[in-house]
């Protein structure tokens, strides 16, 4: 395990990069399988969530802030196209993950939907032009 990573630990309440974080990166990973399981549309959809959600996992073990990498990179499509037609289907093809996973990752990094983050960004502008 990376001993360079922090967080504020749900179990201890105290910043640590020891046996907590196990525990707390398979509640996640428990919760992105249920996810997947809860959006089912057709096979080929859910097969795609886990998949994609499997890639992200390999990838989170090489790198432990992708998530957050990714959220500040839909984050800016958002700011940078706030004035466009943004969908779930767009956010998909600009990124490469299923539609559901990218709305649950950015969900779960900055407590919106993207398309939640985007109608409060363009409320914003309005209020202070």
């Amino acid at each position: 395990m990376d001993t360079d990573f922090r967080f504020a630990c749900a179990e201890c309440g105290f910043d640590c990069a020891g046996d907590c974080w196990d525990e707390y990166w398979n509640l996640n990973v428990k919760k992105e399988f249920v996810n997947a399981l809860a959006s089912f549309v057709s096979y080929d959809a859910f097969i795609a969530d886990i998949i994609s959600i499997l890639a992200t996992l390999r990838n989170d073990k090489r790198d432990p802030d992708r998530y957050e990498q990714l959220a500040n990179e839909v984050e800016e499509y958002l700011i940078n196209n706030y004035n466009k037609n943004i969908t779930s289907d767009v956010l998909s093809k600009e990124f490469g993950f299923v539609p559901s996973y990218i709305s649950r990752l950015f969900k779960r990094q900055k407590g919106v939907s993207p398309n939640e983050y985007v109608t409060k960004y363009r409320i914003c502008l309005l209020y202070t032009s």
